[in-house]
């Protein structure tokens, strides 16, 4: 639904999530990077605004969309690939993503923790996304592309004591929506965070008041520019606040309100 007249002459950044959005079984469309393409000949700057934590972002993906920024970690980290720089962060305090490992281990078959100093999940993680419905393929395609970048772990929550991590986004799985629920709803009522769900069956947290949309207001300040001269495109939970925010939105037609369950 179209809520006002677009003007592309106000455009100067055009934000994408990856997963669901742009990118479909690991692939981007001939189409969508054509699209990509001509938004950048227009002067346009090119973010990629996802949930993935930046070790993630593979280089085959920087490649295909020739991305000169990132907001990552559900916002909790803005980034400049072009010169090589990290220009903000909003990690957690530490007793307080201790407080938060700990809760969300004890109820979650797995999680993982995005940190300033790397991306460390569950070792059960590839099966529990398997038995959530991911096919085996996907499952293995997530261990292939990912394996050089994730540090699995037997504890999570003891690794980020042991390890002194500084966390930006704790992610919790789950093999059904109903546990997904009970324990998003149960952070939703904790102080400090930020908790939304991008699948009904896992729960994403970060620092209260860090979203996408805070990662590309921030952004925006290095560029003198607001949110009307943002275009965002999006499909699930974790892109809400983005979608809402920015001054031109497109919501994919999967789009799932996963956060007003």
């Amino acid at each position: 639904m179209l809520y006002k007249p677009f003007d592309p002459n106000a455009v100067r950044i055009a934000a994408f999530d990856l997963d669901g959005t742009i990118l479909h079984h690991g692939q981007i469309s001939n189409a969508t990077r054509h699209a990509i393409d001509a938004l950048r000949a227009r002067g346009i700057r090119i973010v990629l605004s996802t949930g993935r934590h930046l070790d993630l972002i593979s280089p085959r993906l920087l490649l295909l969309t020739r991305a000169a920024y990132a907001v990552a970690c559900n916002g909790a980290v803005v980034c400049d690939f072009v010169n090589g720089r990290i220009l903000r962060t909003s990690p957690f305090a530490p007793d307080a993503a201790q407080r938060l490992a700990e809760c969300v281990q004890s109820q979650a078959p797995a999680c993982a923790l995005g940190c300033v100093q790397g991306y460390f999940a569950s070792k059960s993680m590839l099966d529990v996304l398997v038995e959530a419905g991911a096919s085996t393929l996907e499952a293995e395609t997530v261990k292939r592309e990912f394996s050089s970048a994730v540090t699995f772990v037997d504890d999570p929550a003891a690794t980020l004591a042991a390890e002194g991590l500084d966390l930006l986004k704790m992610e919790a799985f789950f093999t059904d929506e109903a546990a997904a629920r009970r324990v998003l709803a149960h952070l939703r009522q904790q102080p400090g965070v930020e908790s939304v769900s991008t699948t009904g069956r896992d729960v994403e947290t970060t620092v209260a008041g860090v979203s996408k949309a805070t990662g590309l207001a921030q952004l925006c300040g290095f560029f003198g520019c607001t949110a009307e001269n943002v275009i965002a495109f999006g499909d699930s939970g974790n892109d809400a606040a983005m979608l809402e925010w920015a001054g031109y939105s497109v919501a994919m037609g999967s789009f799932k309100a996963w956060p007003t369950m």
